[in-house]
C-alpha cells in the first residue's frame, strides 16, 4: 500500500536505483530516470554506513538530499545486508509526507533480511555476465586486428559487438577532426530504426553535436538517464531512454566518441 517504492543496488562507489514495478510516475522518491548518487548523501549515506534503517522526510527532499524534518515521517531507507555488506537499499514512503507506522518498518526490515542473499547472488551473476561479454568483445577485436588493418571494419565490429553482446539498441563510434565537430570516419550498429529526423547521412554529425559534444568537451564519460527529461538530447534510435557517450583517445589526444543507447531509463551504471 505504499505510494512510493525505490530499489537501489550498491555498485562500486554509488547506488543505482531501479524503477520498481507499479511505482507511480509522480513519486517524489524516484525521479524519472532513476538516481545515481555517488556521494551517498543524507539518509542514504547513514543507512549504508550504519547498516540500519533510517527514517526521514520524503516529499521535501530531492534525490538523496535529506529534509530538515523529523526522522519518523515521510519515508524509510532500509539496507539489505548480507555478510556484513550492504548489497542494496529499499526506499518506501508517501509523497504527502505521511508517517510510516513502526510495524510497517519492521515488516520492511524482515523482507530486506530475506531478500539480501538473493540480491547479492543476482548482482554478482549480472556483473560476471557483463564482464564476460566485455572480454568476448576484446577477444573478437584481437582476432579481427590480426586479420585486417581496415579501421572502418574494426569500428563496425566494435559497434556490432556492443549491440549483440551487451543488449544495447544502438552503438556508434565516430572519429572526428581536430576541432571535434566534423566526422572523419564513422560506423554504427542498431537493433532499432533511426529516430525521426535521423538518417544514414546525418547521424555522425548529430552524435558529435549532441551527447558526443558533451563527452568531448568534458573529456570524460557523459550519461543521460532519461532523454525525455532533457530536451537538448536527441537520441539516434527509436525508443531510446538512456544514453552513454565516451571520448575515444590515443596517447592523450581525443580522436572521437563512442555512444551507446538503451530503451530503459537509468540503464547505464558505473560498471559500464
Amino acid at each position: 500500500g505504499f505510494d512510493c517504492v525505490a530499489f537501489g543496488v550498491v555498485e562500486g562507489p554509488g547506488v543505482s536505483f531501479r524503477e520498481a514495478h507499479g511505482t507511480r510516475a509522480a513519486c517524489a522518491l524516484r525521479p524519472s530516470g532513476g538516481w545515481h548518487l555517488p556521494e551517498r548523501a543524507g539518509a542514504l549515506a547513514r543507512a549504508l554506513e550504519r547498516r540500519e534503517t533510517v527514517r526521514c522526510g520524503a516529499a521535501r527532499r530531492a534525490a538523496g538530499a535529506e529534509a530538515e524534518r523529523g526522522e519518523d515521517s515521510g519515508c524509510a531507507v532500509v539496507p539489505l545486508v548480507h555478510q556484513q555488506s550492504v548489497a542494496a537499499v529499499l526506499v518506501v514512503g508517501e509523497p504527502a509526507g505521511g508517517r510510516l507506522a513502526p510495524e510497517a518498518v519492521r515488516l520492511l526490515e524482515q523482507v530486506a533480511a530475506l531478500a539480501a542473499p538473493c540480491v547479492t547472488s543476482a548482482v554478482r551473476l549480472e556483473q560476471a555476465q557483463r564482464r564476460a561479454a566485455y572480454l568476448q568483445i576484446e577477444s573478437d577485436l584481437s582476432r579481427l586486428t590480426m586479420a585486417s588493418p581496415d579501421r572502418g571494419q574494426l569500428i563496425g565490429m566494435v559497434c556490432r559487438g556492443l549491440v549483440d553482446r551487451l543488449r544495447v539498441t544502438f552503438a556508434a563510434l565516430v572519429i572526428c577532426d581536430e576541432t571535434g565537430r566534423f566526422p572523419v570516419l564513422a560506423r554504427y550498429a542498431s537493433a532499432a530504426p533511426f529516430a525521426e529526423g535521423v538518417d544514414a547521412e546525418s547521424w555522425p554529425a548529430r552524435v558529435l553535436a549532441g551527447a558526443g559534444a558533451a563527452a568531448l568537451a568534458e573529456q570524460s564519460p557523459w550519461r543521460c538517464d532519461d532523454v525525455r527529461e532533457q530536451a537538448d538530447v536527441q537520441p539516434m534510435a527509436v525508443g531510446t531512454r538512456s544514453v552513454l557517450a565516451l571520448p575515444i583517445g590515443l596517447l592523450g589526444d581525443v580522436m572521437g566518441v563512442l555512444e551507446v543507447e538503451h530503451p530503459a531509463a537509468g540503464y547505464f551504471t558505473d560498471l559500464e
